[in-house]
Protein backbone atom coordinates (compact mmCIF):
# COMPACT_ATOMS: atom_id res chain seq x y z
CA UNK A 1 0.00 0.00 0.00
CA UNK A 2 1.55 3.52 -1.20
CA UNK A 3 1.77 5.88 1.73
CA UNK A 4 0.46 9.07 2.15
CA UNK A 5 0.82 12.34 4.48
CA UNK A 6 -1.09 12.95 7.28
CA UNK A 7 -2.59 16.14 6.50
CA UNK A 8 -5.90 17.92 6.90
CA UNK A 9 -7.21 16.76 4.18
CA UNK A 10 -6.27 13.00 4.56
CA UNK A 11 -7.52 13.01 7.84
CA UNK A 12 -11.03 14.56 6.48
CA UNK A 13 -11.63 11.72 3.87
CA UNK A 14 -10.59 9.03 6.58
CA UNK A 15 -13.70 10.64 8.70
CA UNK A 16 -15.92 10.41 6.47
CA UNK A 17 -15.60 6.96 5.23
CA UNK A 18 -15.23 6.01 8.72
CA UNK A 19 -18.87 7.38 8.77
CA UNK A 20 -20.50 6.11 5.42
CA UNK A 21 -19.07 2.89 6.98
CA UNK A 22 -21.07 3.38 10.11
CA UNK A 23 -23.99 4.57 8.06
CA UNK A 24 -23.33 1.07 5.69
CA UNK A 25 -23.39 -1.29 8.43
CA UNK A 26 -26.84 0.17 10.18
CA UNK A 27 -28.47 0.29 7.22
CA UNK A 28 -27.22 -3.24 6.67
CA UNK A 29 -27.61 -4.75 9.88
CA UNK A 30 -31.76 -2.74 9.74
CA UNK A 31 -32.48 -4.64 6.22
CA UNK A 32 -31.13 -8.39 7.87
CA UNK A 33 -33.00 -7.44 10.73
CA UNK A 34 -36.66 -6.53 8.46
CA UNK A 35 -36.21 -9.66 6.35
CA UNK A 36 -38.17 -12.37 7.56
CA UNK A 37 -36.73 -16.10 8.18
CA UNK A 38 -33.60 -15.32 8.55
CA UNK A 39 -31.23 -18.08 10.04
CA UNK A 40 -30.45 -18.00 13.31
CA UNK A 41 -27.08 -17.87 13.11
CA UNK A 42 -27.27 -15.11 10.67
CA UNK A 43 -29.22 -13.26 13.37
CA UNK A 44 -26.15 -14.16 15.98
CA UNK A 45 -24.16 -12.73 13.52
CA UNK A 46 -25.40 -9.45 13.23
CA UNK A 47 -25.89 -9.12 16.98
CA UNK A 48 -22.72 -9.17 17.35
CA UNK A 49 -21.40 -6.65 14.98
CA UNK A 50 -19.91 -4.11 17.50
CA UNK A 51 -19.46 -0.33 16.31
CA UNK A 52 -17.55 1.12 19.33
CA UNK A 53 -14.47 0.19 17.14
CA UNK A 54 -15.13 2.14 14.06
CA UNK A 55 -17.05 5.03 16.39
CA UNK A 56 -13.60 5.26 18.65
CA UNK A 57 -11.20 5.09 15.53
CA UNK A 58 -13.50 7.60 14.31
CA UNK A 59 -13.17 9.81 17.70
CA UNK A 60 -9.36 9.51 17.11
CA UNK A 61 -9.34 10.56 13.76
CA UNK A 62 -11.42 14.07 15.23
CA UNK A 63 -9.02 14.81 17.70
CA UNK A 64 -5.96 14.73 15.14
CA UNK A 65 -8.06 16.91 13.07
CA UNK A 66 -8.29 19.32 16.03
CA UNK A 67 -4.83 19.35 17.05
CA UNK A 68 -4.17 19.56 13.07
CA UNK A 69 -6.26 23.21 13.09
Amino acid sequence: MKRINKTKNNLNKTWELLDDACGSLENAIHMISSMVDMPEDVEKAMSQIDFSAIVALKEQIEMLLEKSE
